[in-house]
């Protein structure tokens, strides 16, 4: 019986700590002032499949070292930029996250002071607590999948009741515009151009992937849950895309230099032929939702992984000054990655060639051809 009793009691301690630990955690936006979203635990990144002695390095991912938790914490009297600009009571920049931008620099420069004077006969708009996207000066569709829409889903799954305020740019995105759809139960509200947002409370957010000694670390969990949530939200079961894709970028930027030898090869072994910059967002994840493979030339539209059923085969078309980020990124969403280096002039945005005989044998190696 005592037995019994002192069981019951251990339980009843636990039901009660549970509700103290939910009740401690719950978002409190008047007296908290940061709150963790999500937490990367330490791993070693996998190495791409045909990993060359050479570019070792390149790939090699350490270890965080310690645990990195991802918060959004609270800042108070700060003013916004429409361009994503954020300034403290001195108007100076207090943005922090890596890689940004040049802070002094653009303290320094005539054009920021310019600005700067022209923003006190700014229109102005106030909130008293908002949230506002950290890496907001970055625009391009990588970011957008791996920061933007993961940090969007978290408010989501935390119930943060916080208006979250985008600069106005991102109306004329369609692609942004469309991914919005599934946050329709958040507050999503746009600071326009030439009004300046003023913020008794702004809250601003960790990055979901970031550089790390020049690699890129992923925070896995959030990332897969995020597509899930995208996939579940834009795609019916009925829906289902090519087994096989291969982003093309023959429109765009860093093209195939001689893809006159190597599309043949790649149609070849059954890869279906899209261009990212003819689809809208649900169309991007259709194309992609349902390839176990895909290949491509290194370029932000490779993000689009985050759709593929987990345990794809990902090929990338790339040179050896070109860095590895998509390694990491195919490893944290359960893919295997492999990549081919071609050459070309110097620059990162430079058309690559490659050997027509080494990407057969990649292909052969791997079963696709």
């Amino acid at each position: 019986m005592l037995s019994e009793f002192y069981a019951r009691t251990i339980s009843f301690a636990q039901i009660r700590t549970f509700c103290l630990q939910d009740h401690i955690t719950k978002f409190d936006r008047e007296n908290m002032t940061e709150f963790e979203l999500t937490s990367y635990s330490d791993r070693d990144y996998g190495l791409p499949k045909n990993l060359l002695a050479a570019d070792r390095q390149k790939f090699a991912i350490k270890p965080m070292g310690s645990r990195y938790k991802c918060k959004i914490r609270r800042h108070q009297d700060i003013c916004a930029v429409d361009r994503g600009y954020l300034l403290n009571k001195r108007w100076r920049l207090i943005n922090d996250f890596p890689g940004s931008l040049d802070a002094d620099g653009k303290r320094a420069s005539f054009l920021w002071q310019a600005r700067r004077k022209r923003l006190f006969a700014a229109n102005r708009k106030r909130w008293e607590h908002a949230f506002w996207p950290s890496k907001l000066l970055f625009t391009d569709v990588f970011y957008w999948l791996s920061n933007m829409l993961p940090v969007l889903y978290l408010l989501r799954k935390h119930d943060i009741d916080l208006p979250v305020v985008l600069p106005a740019r991102h109306e004329k995105s369609p692609r942004d515009m469309q991914s919005l759809e599934a946050f329709e139960d958040l507050d999503i509200e746009f600071l326009e151009p030439k009004t300046l947002g003023l913020f008794d409370n702004v809250w601003t957010h960790d990055p979901i992937s970031f550089s790390r000694h020049g690699h890129r670390v992923y925070n896995a969990e959030a990332l897969i849950e995020t597509a899930g949530f995208l996939k579940d939200f834009f795609l019916s079961t009925a829906e289902s895309g090519p087994k096989r894709v291969y982003i093309s970028r023959q429109k765009s930027r860093r093209k195939l230099a001689n893809a006159d030898e190597i599309e043949p090869i790649i149609k070849r072994a059954g890869f279906t032929e899209i261009f990212l910059e003819d689809l809208d967002f649900k169309g991007q994840i259709q194309a992609l939702g349902n390839a176990e493979a895909m290949i491509s030339v290194h370029g932000a539209g490779m993000g689009n992984m985050l759709f593929q059923p987990s345990g794809g085969t990902i090929i990338e078309l790339t040179k050896p000054s070109i860095h590895g980020f998509f390694s990491g990124l195919s490893d944290a969403m359960g893919h295997d990655y492999y990549y081919l280096n071609g050459t070309g002039a110097e620059g990162k945005n430079a058309d690559i060639q490659f050997d027509r005989a080494s990407l057969e044998n990649l292909l052969g190696e791997i079963g696709l051809l």
